[in-house]
């Protein structure tokens, strides 16, 4: 979400400890370009499949 605007704060939510800890490593992974634009590419397809789109 950071990448695609600077404004944007993603909040996620965790129901352990474990979760938090993969959360703040999470908050470190840099993509590239392709794999950036692959994962939004098929982020969006999924989104207007489940949304009937």
């Amino acid at each position: 979400l950071l990448r695609r605007a600077p404004v944007m704060l993603p909040i996620p939510g965790t129901g352990s400890p474990d979760h938090v800890d993969e959360n703040v490593a999470a908050a470190g992974l840099t993509l590239d370009d392709a794999t950036f634009a692959q994962l939004d590419q098929e982020g969006r397809a999924e989104w207007r499949r489940l949304s009937g789109s």
